[in-house]
Parts: structure tokens; sequence; C-alpha cells
């Protein structure tokens, strides 16, 4: 199916995807569709025409149960997760028949075998101490940070000649991760707050986050609420009581689906991420006191 230049999309678009759709139906083909990023597409569709992302979305959900007679199936992705992106507009109905896999991050067994099949196969030679350093660094990390560093680890090695430390590895760790090499990537988490968060919860998510960038356990329950609550106390019209709590549950649940925060047990919170609290607390920490 081709588009023209010239075609108004704004009009056509249904018509050219079940026109697309009558065609893989036709061919008689095992068809995948992947569609990446769906939650930014739909969060672009609400901001410039919110009315085309309900008319989207119940298109879909016609298809992908069009689909399941045939031989076409669906895989949708994003780094914010769908489910909590389309219930903070009462839409998520629409999307209740697909099956959620989440991918959580690395465990301590995954990183050793990624870090020494990557070292492993350019003959990269290290100290036993090199990956319990990056275990630390890192904790439970995301993949494409752990190929980064132990990419800018290979450079550092060619150049060095001699085995890696675990002193090279905290000055690769803080020159890449924490420089300006991979602010741009560790940005987007900071500024998707404001994408994809609920206008009125935005200023409290960043308050939760800045409070435990700077904490060395994390923090309990409580003293998140009453952050939550002095953060509420700000805005001209304040939720109070049971919409306060539900408010503050709601954020909660958010934060764990996207992975900023995880419960560390005993009614504690901390980030996921060692390397995203390292970098908050390098950029955003200040801010904790105000």
């Amino acid at each position: 199916v081709r588009i023209r230049k010239s075609e108004d999309l704004k009009q056509s678009w249904k018509n050219r995807l079940d026109e697309l759709m009558g065609r893989v139906y036709g061919s008689k083909q095992r068809v995948l569709f992947i569609v990446d990023e769906l939650p930014d597409m739909l969060s672009a569709m609400r901001s410039n025409a919110v009315e085309e992302q309900a008319s989207f979305l119940h298109w879909f959900r016609k298809t992908r149960e069009q689909s399941l007679k045939g031989s076409v199936r669906w895989l949708v992705g994003g780094s914010v997760n769908l489910v909590a992106a389309l219930d903070r507009h009462n839409i998520v109905n629409l999307i209740n028949d697909l099956k959620v896999e989440v991918l959580h991050p690395f465990d301590e067994e995954e990183v050793k075998a990624f870090v020494q099949g990557m070292f492993n196969g350019y003959s990269v030679t290290y100290d036993e101490a090199v990956i319990p350093r990056i275990l630390d660094l890192l904790g439970s990390p995301i993949p494409f940070f752990l190929q980064m560093l132990t990419e800018e680890l290979y450079r550092y090695w060619k150049k060095k000649k001699t085995p890696l430390t675990a002193d090279d590895v905290n000055i690769v760790f803080n020159k890449t991760l924490l420089g300006e090499t991979a602010r741009d990537k560790l940005q987007h988490y900071r500024s998707r707050l404001d994408v994809h968060y609920p206008e009125e919860d935005r200023e409290a998510a960043r308050r939760i986050l800045n409070h435990l960038s700077l904490t060395d356990e994390g923090a309990t329950r409580d003293v998140l609420f009453q952050l939550f609550r002095q953060t509420e106390g700000l805005r001209t019209v304040a939720r109070q009581g049971i919409a306060l709590d539900d408010a503050f549950q709601r954020l909660m649940l958010y934060l764990q689906s996207d992975f900023y925060i995880n419960d560390s047990g005993n009614g504690r919170y901390d980030f996921s991420s060692r390397l995203l609290k390292t970098w908050w607390r390098k950029y955003y920490g200040f801010e904790s006191g105000y």
C-alpha cells in the first residue's frame, strides 16, 4: 500500500489500513505485525487529535479480533506501560484483550553471562573484580545501558592494553553513563513524566523520585505519602480524603509499572535501577529540599 505525499491521511487512514489488512488476509500468509512505542503514538494522538485516538483504538481492537480468525497476530510494545497509560484516561477497556508480557531487568546471572560473552568475544582481559563492580554500579540493569557500559569498557581496554580493573569500571561508568554520553538517553526517564503522567501528578512524581535518589536504602510508603500530600497541598484545588489516597495509590502503581521504583520489602520503596538513581541524584537530587 503506497501512501502518496499529497494524500490527506487524517481523512483516509482508516480506509488505507483496511485496504492493507484486506491484502494481508487475502495473502493467506502467516503475518506478525510489530508495533513499537505504541503508548508514545497514542500520547501524540491525544495531544494533536484526541478524537482520532479513540477512533484508532476502536479500529485496532476490531482488527485484532478479526485477525484471530486467521493467521495474523500483533505484538505491541513501549517503554511506558500501555495499560497504565490508557487507564489514566479511562479507556483501558479498548486494549484489555491484549496479554501483558513484562520485560524484567537482567538478574545477576544474566548480567554475568552478558559481560563474559561480550568480553570473551573481543578477547578482553580483566580481573575478577570487574564483573562484581559492574553489578554494584548498575544494580538491576536496563540491558541497553549494560551494553553501553561494556562497549565503552572494551574501547577503554583497547587503549589501555592491560587487564581491566574495578577502578577502570569506575572511570568508564562516571565518564560514560553519568557524563554527557548517555545524558540524553537517561533524560528520557525524566522528560516522559511530563508526557505520560497526568498534570496533577507530575510534580508529586518528581518530588518522590528526587527524594528517593538521595536515600541509601529507599523510603517507607508513609514518608512518600507525606511528600505526595505536601505537594498536593500546593495545588489550587487539592484532593482530600479517599480521593487523595486513591491518587497516591495510582501514582505509586504508575511509577512501579514504568520501572522507576520497586517495592524493596518491609514497606520500603526505592529506584528499580541503581544507575538511574545515581544519575537522578546527580542532576535532580538538589530539588528534593524545595
